[in-house]
């Protein structure tokens, strides 16, 4: 998924309750995902820094969690960097850029920690906030590989 934002909030809710059962989480540890910067996109050129965005759980009920910045796990998805070799064998006649993506990976149990009412046995959504109050201001990243793991 490709996710874009510029100076405005935008959240993206990936919706668990779908088949309107909520999901038991308490046997698991980690919500993990990848990410990315997007190579020489606008969005992302101006800046060298990492970029950062938050992650909130909803249980059935409508509790939300506080936003956790991924800025707090060390740091935020690095930016994209250029690939040169000696000759075109390598990388093609001239320089190319690649994105690189990042494993971040969060403790469930972080989700509870400012909102303990929050039910990790009933879990309907994972939303992903970006924007200004949430982490970098502007980027263009993807997600990948969204699950929950046991370890």
């Amino acid at each position: 998924m490709l996710f874009s934002w510029n100076g405005t909030t935008y959240s993206y809710s990936l919706d668990l309750n779908a088949s309107g059962t909520s999901v038991n989480l308490t046997g698991y540890a980690y919500l993990s995902f990848r990410a990315c910067q997007m190579t020489q996109h606008a969005l992302n050129i101006d800046s060298d820094d990492d970029l950062t965005f938050s992650v909130r759980l909803e249980d059935g009920a409508g509790a939300m969690s506080d936003a956790i910045g991924i800025g707090v796990y060390g740091g935020g998805i690095q930016d994209t960097f250029q690939r040169i070799g000696s000759n075109f064998s390598e990388c093609g006649a001239t320089p190319g850029w690649t994105s690189e993506f990042e494993v971040v990976r969060i403790r469930l149990t972080d989700f509870t920690h400012d909102n303990p009412s929050l039910d990790l046995s009933n879990i309907a959504a994972i939303r992903f906030d970006f924007g200004p109050g949430f982490g970098s201001s502007s980027g263009r990243i993807a997600l990948d590989e969204i699950e929950i793991t046991s370890d």
